[in-house]
């Protein structure tokens, strides 16, 4: 049934009278009152129609030929828009799992800096041929070490190799202190045998074998970061930093895309660094044919057959890394719901071919139909608040300025247009980030839900005020800062000291909405808007070092490129003089001045680096009687939040100051009472000395050994000798459970004068013998072993 419309209109475009609907020899009116016809193309359409009687066969076959096309091409649009779905969701995934692994290689980085500037562990580091290393010494730096590996969840154990001494010192028990050739990690003595075959800058994947005591074999995959002393010398002394990376594969694994998916992340040189598997069975040999035809014809995915099982593979190259993705997918797994609606296609066309002639004698119907998605589509164009538009633009400008999307040139330019910034060929831009200062003080004040509605004020004071000058597009991002495209005029001749003007109007501006302080930060260089991305990036990398700059001033990229490119000298620095200097009460600040000139110009990041470790070396060089061990911690974790360059000095000359205060304290303590903590961390340093007696502490102390014996048991509980012996019988029954030497030479290494003193006071102490009592602690842990595997 072909039907046509006459529409009656007034001036104003509404519907004045009726509609008449002709056909099949009838005619019926529908008043239809208000509705307002804006789209001429549709209205022609519908006038186009005609006697439906002398075309109904082409038309029942055209509309079979139609929705046959359509499922086809839905079909496959479906199919399209699933892979790039999926491929975009893996791009972010990848994106993630790289940012994952870089900041574990500079957390890597960082450790191995810190054991290497270590006091303690320096010693084995530093260590010449000639030069011996005691029990005690080695026993001090592995317990150092595993500090270390312990306050870091994602170290699995750290080595020490001093290639002129020869010799191994891990976190680990079960490698011991050994030479390469009898350390039993040989994939490690491998890499240091050949040095130029490895990237030392980078985390390196390699295979760990472990022995447990019942015969069995681990093998476990670790991520090793290698510090040599000197880059150019690769002979001298080494840190290995070995990562276990199980826990963040199991969240990789976990997430949504990896489904069903295998992937695979191939470093520049195409070897393998990480291959997780959502699935076995995969022949590798045959991936990676298809991996390679693919690169070769610049493809991104591909289905193809692997056996029995049909794989959507996505190949994705990182030009940054130069890091491959290459992610397998089952078919079945990723397009199971274009399976479902290609079975629902096949039966609703089996039925549309039953009813096509019935469809085609009410298509009157359709007309009414058709009015109605007409009004619907003017409402859809009008309803739209400007708060919706806001966060529609908000997500282009973030997809596009932080790389989280694609965008082809007409795609950019309509997209620009769409948004009120019609962008034309010889246009240029800049960008300028806004960053909101003490911002978790802003979301404490106006709450997580309402910093939205406050940045939104801020945007609108920021684009009023610039565009008296500027053209500029705005957006919020989810962190402290906004973000602002500004096009660079011709006619604007001092872009830097128009912005700086621009600036600090805003600052006075905003007053008068919301008390608060900001930094801008911005890059001289101009250009066309699709380079933009690249230009947002160099802009954001450099945000931090708004450290060392008040607030409320302008900043640009060159600029801070410019002052803060030094790297620490950390030869230079002396943290330990610093720590003296407190001990022997001198004037600090100077020396504190002196300190922080050195690291003038230098990045905030190596900066803080610096000063945190200061932090730590003045925590470990102060006493109980200097400074409280509580006040420490909380001056090492306000001194790691510090924001700003102001607040870090203010938190030292405070520590500074509370430690004056607790010496002074400590002074006004009269006689031996206010010595005795003095008294017992004198015997835990030196209980090894068998000289140590009750007199040998009075003359160290200027006081009466008697009286001092008779103090110390009344305020600890023990004597001064059972004190001694009770440290020196810890060291012993540790070294029992962790070294195999002679308990006679271990008694008279831990300060023991006489074996037989030794074994009359273990067997009193302990119950049994010494040899009895590590034959016991072996059976403990080959049991707990057993129970393990």
């Amino acid at each position: 049934m072909k039907n046509w419309v006459h529409l009656v209109l007034d001036e104003s475009g509404d519907l004045r009278n009726s509609i008449s609907l002709y056909g099949m020899g009838g005619d019926m009116k529908l008043k239809k009152q208000g509705y307002l016809v804006k789209d001429e193309a549709i209205r022609k359409k519908i006038e186009k129609n005609k006697v439906f009687l002398k075309i109904f066969l082409s038309y029942s076959i055209s509309m079979l030929l139609l929705f046959s096309i359509a499922a086809f091409v839905l079909f496959r649009s479906v199919k399209e828009v699933i892979a790039s779905q999926n491929i975009e969701m893996s791009m972010r995934a990848f994106e993630q799992i790289q940012t994952d692994l870089e900041e574990t290689n500079t957390a890597a980085h960082v450790l191995a800096t810190q054991i290497a500037l270590d006091d303690v562990c320096s010693q084995l580091i530093n260590a010449l041929p000639g030069q011996a290393l005691n029990s005690i010494d080695l026993t001090r730096i592995r317990t150092q070490l595993s500090m270390y590996q312990n306050t870091n969840p994602s170290v699995e154990s750290i080595y020490i190799y001093n290639s002129k001494l020869d010799l191994f010192l891990t976190t680990g028990s079960r490698f011991g202190c050994v030479g390469k050739e009898e350390f039993s990690d040989r994939n490690i003595v491998e890499i240091l045998e050949h040095p130029e075959a490895y990237d030392t800058d980078t985390l390196i994947q390699r295979e760990l074998f472990s022995n447990y005591y019942n015969g069995v074999e681990k093998r476990q995959v670790v991520y090793s970061y290698l510090r040599y002393g000197a880059k150019s010398d690769k002979s001298g002394s080494v840190i290995i930093i070995n990562m276990n990376f199980e826990k963040l594969f199991r969240e990789i694994l976990h997430m949504e895309v990896m489904t069903d998916s295998q992937l695979i992340i191939m470093d520049k040189m195409k070897e393998e660094m990480i291959d997780l598997q959502g699935f076995s069975g995969l022949n590798r040999s045959e991936l990676q044919k298809f991996v390679y035809e693919m690169a070769k014809e610049g493809e991104s995915y591909r289905e193809c057959q692997i056996g029995e099982e049909k794989y959507f593979v996505s190949y994705l190259h990182s030009p940054e890394t130069e890091w491959n993705y290459v992610k397998v997918t089952k078919w079945e797994s990723m397009f199971r719901v274009l399976i479902q609606f290609r079975t629902w296609v096949i039966h609703v066309t089996l039925i549309a071919a039953a009813l096509v002639v019935i469809i085609s004698l009410i298509s009157s119907c359709s007309i009414v139909s058709l009015y109605a998605k007409v009004e619907k589509k003017f409402d859809r164009k009008h309803r739209y608040k400007q708060s919706d538009i806001n966060l529609l633009k908000e997500g282009f400008l973030g997809d596009f300025l932080h790389k989280k999307k694609l965008f082809g040139k007409k795609q950019l330019y309509t997209q620009f247009q769409k948004y009120g910034f019609p962008i034309e060929e010889n246009q240029r831009f800049t960008v300028l980030n806004l960053q909101l200062a003490e911002y978790e003080k802003f979301t404490e004040r106006f709450e997580e839900k309402g910093t939205y509605d406050i940045k939104f004020g801020f945007e609108n004071i920021f684009i009023e005020t610039f565009s008296n000058w500027f053209s500029v597009i705005g957006f919020i991002n989810r962190d402290a800062t906004l973000s602002f495209i500004l096009e660079v005029p011709g006619e604007v001749k001092q872009v830097q000291e128009q912005l700086q003007a621009c600036f600090a109007e805003f600052c006075e501006n905003v007053k008068l909405f919301v008390e608060w302080k900001f930094i801008l930060t911005g890059i001289m260089e101009s250009v066309p808007v699709e380079q933009l991305q690249n230009l947002n990036e160099k802009v954001r990398s450099v945000l931090g070092e708004n450290f060392f700059y008040p607030l409320n001033s302008y900043l640009t990229y060159e600029q801070i490129v410019r002052e803060h490119k030094k790297t620490v000298d950390y030869a230079k620095l002396d943290a330990l003089k610093l720590a003296e200097a407190l001990r022997m009460d001198k004037d600090v600040v100077k020396i504190y001045q002196v300190f922080t000139k050195e690291l003038e110009n230098c990045k905030s990041v190596d900066y803080m680096n610096a000063m945190i470790w200061l932090g730590i070396s003045i925590a470990r060089g102060m006493n109980g009687m200097e400074a409280d061990q509580d006040e420490m911690k909380e001056f090492l974790m306000e001194l790691s939040k510090c924001e700003r360059k102001e607040a870090v000095d203010q938190l030292f000359l405070d520590i500074f100051e509370q430690i004056k205060k607790n010496r002074a304290l400590s002074i006004m303590k009269k006689g031996v009472t206010g010595k005795l903590d003095e008294v017992r961390i004198y015997i835990q340093e030196n209980y090894k000395n068998p000289n140590i007696t009750m007199e040998h502490l009075g003359d160290e102390f200027g006081v009466s050994a008697n009286y001092l014996g008779r103090l110390f048991k009344k305020e600890t509980g023990l004597s001064v000798a059972d004190y001694i012996n009770g440290e020196r019988l810890k060291e012993v029954l540790k070294e029992l459970e962790e070294t195999e030497k002679p308990a006679k030479d271990i008694a008279l290494e831990c300060g023991f004068v006489s074996a037989n003193y030794f074994y009359t006071y273990f067997r009193k102490k302990i119950g049994y013998t010494p040899q009895a009592y590590r034959e016991r602690k072996r059976k403990e842990r080959a049991s707990k072993y057993q129970t393990l595997s």
